[in-house]
């Protein structure tokens, strides 16, 4: 702890200081005594914005992610790690909004690529495209807050699935591709399957 600090808060497993009266460090630590989490926080009083950097670690010390935030909203580059420090994903927000997303196999192949005009490709390891998707751009795919589609694909570069989802998931269509030749389609409506049917 630095002399010219204030301590502002403790207790057994966090502490924040202050060093002046419009910065902060927090520090947040694991059960073992190691270091989870450090956040340092400077508002500016000339522009009224409230910065904020956060860095979580794993238990061993690697770094698990690094955010950035003003106003508490996410704002510039987020980046998470494996455990063995490579690079797990990044994503870059504006204000909130996510502009690229990309995340990684752990043997550094691009795994997925998500932009702000809603597409989104995922990879296998190997390089190849597994699937790729489009959805309504006013939010992610993981809200259930829009409609979007996707198709997935097999090894050899057929088709294995496609379908769309409407109305936040609860109505949808979905066709699989079998490697028989035939075919399997399914239809949802209000969250319930509304019918089956296999074609040949």
């Amino acid at each position: 702890k630095n002399q010219n600090t204030e301590d502002v808060k403790w207790n057994d497993w966090n502490s924040c200081y202050r060093y002046k009266s419009d910065e902060n460090y927090c520090i947040v630590y694991y059960h073992n005594g190691q270091v989870k989490r450090k956040r340092y926080m400077k508002e500016n009083s000339t522009d009224t914005m409230k910065r904020e950097q956060v860095v979580e670690y794993y238990e061993d010390w690697q770094i698990k992610r690094e955010e950035n935030y003003t106003n508490k909203r996410n704002n510039g580059e987020t980046i998470r790690y494996y455990q063995n420090g490579q690079i797990w994903g990044k994503i870059r927000y504006e204000w909130g909004k996510i502009i690229e997303h990309i995340e990684y196999h752990p043997n550094g192949s691009i795994a997925m690529v998500e932009n702000q005009d809603g597409n989104i490709i995922k990879y296998r390891d190997s390089g190849e495209i597994m699937a790729a998707g489009w959805y309504d751009a006013s939010g992610r795919m993981y809200e259930n807050k829009r409609d979007w589609e996707w198709i997935k694909y097999y090894e050899n570069g057929k088709i294995e699935e496609k379908g769309n989802y409407k109305n936040g998931e609860k109505d949808w269509d979905r066709i699989e591709y079998r490697s028989d030749g035939t075919y399997a389609k399914w239809k949802y409506q209000n969250g319930e399957r509304d019918w089956e049917r296999i074609e040949y």
